[in-house]
């Protein structure tokens, strides 16, 4: 292989090496309502039947354009309220077509906080569509309280292509004109 070829794929190589490299990070975003909400089955002053939020990972960093999410997991807290009754609560997670529903029954009692992760399955692509995932909270039945709602997304977010500077493409082009100018006078 002669010399101007070598240089040439070395440089390449190069340019391919600087330009391909995608990182993964995990993209959080906190819910935490101040004060805690009160999700009733039967509604009553101061409850709702239902409380919906959104997790937005776009104003994280999340770039829907160009990067793209491996994974994503919601971390629903919650705990029983006084009246220690039983309950029947669902999560949906997403819009339609792809809403995840998960569907709960009694929270541990004695004011102690309970997680309920979620890994993402069906509403991955709500999720990536924008960066925005939709979530509602609703008592069925008995009532409950929601303290706050965890997001970590795993992204990849995508390589930006290094563009050369006109600088060192003229003096790579330089470079190689030399090296085809010395092969050509070595051949002639």
């Amino acid at each position: 292989m002669s010399l101007a070829k070598r240089a040439f794929a070395t440089v390449a190589l190069a340019f391919a090496a600087a330009s391909a490299n995608a990182t993964v990070i995990t993209l959080t975003d906190l819910i935490d309502p101040n004060p805690d909400v009160t999700i009733s089955g039967t509604t009553t002053a101061g409850t709702v039947k239902s409380y919906s939020f959104e997790h937005n990972i776009a104003l994280k960093g999340y770039d829907f354009t160009k990067d793209t999410l491996l994974s994503a997991l919601v971390t629903i807290r919650v705990i029983d309220n006084v009246k220690k009754e039983s309950e029947f609560f669902t999560f949906a997670l997403g819009a339609a077509p792809n809403a995840q529903v998960v569907d709960y029954r009694n929270i541990n009692n004695g004011n102690v906080p309970t997680s309920y992760p979620l890994a993402l399955a069906a509403a991955l692509p709500d999720l990536s569509a924008d960066g925005i995932l939709s979530i509602t909270l609703t008592a069925n039945s008995g009532d409950f309280i929601f303290m706050d709602s965890t997001l970590s997304a795993q992204v990849d977010k995508a390589a930006t292509t290094a563009v050369p500077e006109p600088a060192s493409l003229a003096l790579m082009g330089l470079g190689l004109s030399a090296l085809a100018l010395r092969r050509r006078r070595r051949s002639a």
